[in-house]
């Protein structure tokens, strides 16, 4: 069984899990979402400092969430463009923290976009989606991942209902990284 970090990157929010497998049994054995929030104002320091502060957060967040475990491969939610400025920036900021923490322990990371993780679990959709149509696919997509690592739900249940979303996020781009060569070649060629 190797140890997997699953991530659904974001600088607001970041949801992640620990999954234990060998590429046909998986076990989820931790769930944690990092909040954060401007605190611009509060701390009287530019936007700018307080961006750095919100890193290194994740940063510690992050080697605290994996403490103890052997963690070999990360998978993870890759960079989707916003429309904003600042979300850009904020999620470029959460990418950089990923990095630097897989990049210090030597870790290999495969990635997909939103779309390309949901549309391998659920299939494309047939038209340009309505918000509506967003959110049916985004739950048709965590409950397929669930029907692959059920041991996430009562993992992931014990994060607030708000918080759950993006604990799922990561399960659904682990449940789409076993199909990739990387992780097929990981576990000997097969799943």
């Amino acid at each position: 069984m190797i140890n997997v970090l699953a991530c659904d990157p974001g600088l607001a929010t970041f949801g992640a899990l620990i999954i234990q497998t060998d590429g046909r049994r998986h076990v989820a054995v931790r769930a944690g979402v990092f909040r954060s929030v401007p605190r611009v104002a509060e701390l009287d320091i530019h936007v700018g400092e307080d961006r750095r502060r919100r890193t290194r957060e994740l940063l510690r967040w992050l080697d605290d969430f994996t403490h103890g475990f052997d963690i070999q491969v990360c998978v993870a939610e890759e960079m989707s463009f916003p429309r904003s400025h600042a979300a850009i920036v904020s999620i470029s900021l959460a990418w950089g923290a990923l990095t630097s923490f897989l990049e210090d322990r030597r870790l290999p990371c495969v990635a997909a976009l939103p779309t390309v993780w949901r549309s391998e679990l659920v299939g494309r959709p047939r038209s340009r989606a309505k918000p509506r149509d967003t959110e049916q696919r985004e739950d048709a997509s965590h409950a397929k991942a669930v029907s692959v690592v059920p041991s996430a739900v009562p993992v992931i249940a014990k994060l607030g209902r708000t918080l759950q979303p993006h604990a799922l996020d990561a399960l659904g781009v682990f449940v789409w990284s076993l199909s990739h060569h990387f992780m097929r070649h990981m576990f000997g060629g097969g799943r």
